[in-house]
């Protein structure tokens, strides 16, 4: 059985019944699916196909990385070392780049680093690819830890390699997010569900602001 990767614990309450795949909250209220996938049916589904429809969103895409980029920008006082942890493929990076950031990023799928042969960007897991620690000035994760197998040992690894006094970005979906559950509802007829067979978003945890604050804090943040 799958433990809580937030707690430990292995009691739960059952949320969603897919069959083979439950949705289910622990009593710290993590919310995840159990049981996990193999990595090698998460690597499955980020192959070239799941990356196509990003082509087609292009524009908007890149107006999103540009706001986000100038949000860092007025976080970060000093330094320029910058660390993308499931950085796709890599079109922030290279906007970080032309505004003068030293930019890296780690990506589990091979489709999108082959995409990023230009930049300095590692396959695998970030706590797979043995980087230095206390090296970068800001490390961001956009939309990435609710699809990692392991989100507290991520979480670690980011806190090694982030300078003292540098900044963590870390955004996901919050599981409490009625305004949007309601606007769903409202334009569909029916709650959005957390899973569903052969959804191409392949969300494995679903954090709310207090257990996202409970798993950076239990790692050192």
């Amino acid at each position: 059985m799958d433990r809580c990767n937030l707690c430990g614990g292995t009691e739960f309450t059952v949320v969603e019944d897919h069959g083979a795949v439950r949705v289910v909250r622990c009593a710290c209220q993590l919310m995840f699916i159990t049981p996990i996938p193999s990595r090698g049916e998460i690597e499955k589904t980020y192959q070239d196909n799941y990356y196509e429809p990003w082509k087609q969103q292009e524009a908007g895409r890149r107006h999103i990385w540009t706001r986000r980029l100038r949000t860092l920008q007025q976080l970060n006082g000093r330094g320029r070392r910058l660390l993308d942890v499931g950085c796709g493929d890599a079109t922030f990076l290279r906007l970080a780049r032309q505004e003068g950031w030293q930019v890296s990023g780690t990506e589990l799928s091979a489709a999108a680093v082959a995409q990023a042969a230009d930049l300095d960007v590692r396959r695998g897991e970030v706590w797979e690819v043995k980087l230095p620690g206390d090296r970068f000035d800001v490390v961001t994760s956009w939309h990435v830890i609710e699809h990692a197998s392991d989100p507290k040992r991520m979480v670690a690894e980011l806190f090694r390699l982030v300078r003292p006094g540098g900044w963590v970005v870390l955004a996901t979906p919050n599981v409490h997010d009625y305004i949007f559950r309601l606007g769903y509802l409202a334009g569909r007829g029916h709650w959005p569900s957390l899973y569903e067979e052969d959804e191409r978003e392949l969300h494995l945890f679903h954090f709310s602001d207090k257990t996202l604050s409970k798993l950076v804090q239990s790692v050192g943040f």
